[in-house]
């Protein structure tokens, strides 16, 4: 037997120790409590109930309980109703999380080893690309100094003749102002 004090208004009761690590209903306070398993006993179910209880949580049936309980003395004190549970209860090991679902492999094995080739022989077409294109290719330089005035036209000019800006600071000596310019183009 287990002795519950119900820790809301300390009424005392004797309960059967099938009913260790169940809620019951004290029905003086109207208090739901956990009754506490007996010292020396353990806390937790053997592992057949425990294989029992995941076996049923995943069929979504949970076990019926029947359970021959001696009424107390004075009913008034206790809810006969809670004290015999017909279900097992929920508790941590009564449900198992859902098993998440794992989507469909886009490919096979073999068809991601393809694209990986696939993807490797591409890299490697493009960095011998890069490579020989510029080893091969060769500029030919000029500088310009434009006026402000002039300074548009002429590089629509250069623009239009393939040349392509390197460097450009604007530069005055006295009171006219010019752009000094470098330009290339390749050959």
């Amino acid at each position: 037997m287990i002795a519950y004090t119900c820790p809301a208004c300390g009424n005392l009761k004797q309960l059967p120790d099938e009913l260790a690590g169940r809620r019951v209903l004290c029905k003086k306070c109207g208090h739901k409590g956990r009754a506490d398993y007996p010292v020396g006993k353990a806390a937790e179910p053997s592992g057949k109930e425990v294989e029992e209880l995941w076996a049923a949580a995943d069929a979504e049936q949970m076990p019926a309980v029947e359970l021959e309980i001696d009424e107390p003395a004075d009913e008034s004190l206790w809810d006969s109703s809670a004290a015999t549970p017909t279900a097992a209860p929920k508790s941590w090991f009564s449900r198992r999380p859902p098993t998440p679902q794992l989507p469909e492999p886009l490919m096979t094995r073999s068809q991601g080893q393809l694209v990986w080739v696939l993807l490797l022989v591409l890299a490697v077409s493009q960095v011998m690309t890069c490579h020989r294109l510029n080893t091969d290719v060769s500029y030919e330089f000029k500088v310009l100094s434009p006026r402000d005035a002039e300074f548009e036209n002429n590089m629509y000019m250069q623009g239009l003749l393939g040349w392509d800006i390197v460097s450009a600071r604007r530069a005055s000596d006295g009171g006219d102002a010019r752009y000094e310019l470098i330009l290339r183009r390749r050959r």
